[in-house]
């Protein structure tokens, strides 16, 4: 089903383009950028990886959070980089070892832009800081 899902959004990719996708997500920013090259990146809700199965679509890059999460660890992106998003699309793609996550890690965040995304190790980690927030 996931490679049906890959497929499906490359082909839309490739009938509208990078630019229509960047309009549909962020109308200001495509008014002052252009899409070169759309990396397309599958990352798993659950931390489980299957080894069962079809092969993954490889024009996407496949993962799970805390895997990105290491390897954004092991070798950060510099503000120097040429292009960070191609360089972990190439990393992820090539990473394929299991992903252990300790339960006592504490959520990682991951600036984007003025936004900031929250990546916590665990289910019941997302649960207690919604309860913490819940309780302000």
């Amino acid at each position: 089903y996931a490679n049906r899902q890959v497929s499906g959004v490359l082909d839309w990719l490739r009938r509208h383009g990078g630019d229509d996708l960047l309009r549909r997500v962020d109308a200001p920013t495509a008014k002052r950028f252009r899409v070169h090259k759309v990396y397309p990146f599958v990352l798993g809700r659950y931390l489980a990886h299957f080894s069962d199965g079809l092969e993954p679509d490889r024009r996407a890059a496949w993962g799970t959070w805390p895997q990105v999460l290491r390897l954004l660890d092991d070798q950060p992106v510099r503000a120097t980089d040429a292009n960070p998003l191609a360089a972990l699309f190439t990393r992820l793609a090539n990473d394929a070892a299991p992903v252990r996550v300790p339960g006592g890690d504490a959520p990682k965040e991951i600036a984007i832009g003025a936004a900031r995304l929250v990546v916590h190790p665990s289910y019941a980690s997302y649960r207690a800081a919604a309860a913490v927030r819940g309780t302000r």
